[in-house]
């Protein structure tokens, strides 16, 4: 996913959210 709507702590180093890792 290219929108973080969870925006982990992965989501300050990834453009996207953990989710999508």
């Amino acid at each position: 996913t290219p929108s973080n709507h969870v925006t982990p702590i992965l989501s300050v180093s990834l453009p996207c959210d953990a989710a999508d890792a």
